[in-house]
């Protein structure tokens, strides 16, 4: 069957490397920036150097979106090279944010939507914390097997109890109730 639909934009792994490595140099030349110097009270020229970006990045490589160069991602002789460059990327962000050369805010939520970050919320507690569940539409247990759950293994009349199985700490976690009928 035919492949359908466009052409790949690369058809190696080196000439994405090419247009990636292209995007980083352009970015370290940065680009020229007019700014008023109040002292001289004249307008210099400035040379700025520009923020890695996936938009960037994948823009200087053809693609239509940043979604499209994460696809490459996925194809195995790519993956490489686009994780490579997503790292990059990722680093200069966090340097940048550490060093207080880049707002902290931006910078996380760029963190997090481009590369995977995450916050972490820990939770301890001192307490013994019990919760009560109660199930609905469940058959009613005989008092025998209550009484198992609960840590009472005791025969009730009409019954037994077989089968315990315990957790390491001696809790009852299961047991097989018969019920002998009359």
């Amino acid at each position: 069957m035919a492949r359908v639909g466009r052409p790949p934009l690369y058809n190696n792994c080196l000439d994405l490397e090419a247009a990636i490595e292209m995007y980083f140099e352009e970015c370290d030349e940065g680009e020229v920036r007019e700014v008023y110097d109040t002292k001289s009270k004249s307008v210099k020229k400035i040379v700025q150097k520009l923020p890695y970006t996936m938009a960037g990045l994948s823009r200087v490589c053809g693609f239509a979106t940043r979604n499209a160069l994460w696809e490459y991602e996925q194809k195995g002789e790519f993956s490489d090279t686009v994780k490579r460059a997503r790292q990059r990327i990722e680093e200069q962000r966090n340097v940048r944010m550490l060093t207080g050369d880049a707002a902290a805010v931006p910078s996380i939520f760029d963190l997090k939507n481009n590369f995977g970050w995450v916050d972490k919320h820990e939770h301890h507690s001192t307490q013994d914390t019990r919760i009560q569940v109660e199930v609905v539409g469940m058959p009613q247990l005989p008092p025998s097997a209550v009484a198992v759950l609960t840590g009472q293994p005791q025969a009730i009349e009409g019954e037994s109890v077989t089968g315990l199985v315990t957790s390491p700490d001696d809790d009852v976690v299961d047991a097989e109730v018969t019920t002998q009928d009359d």
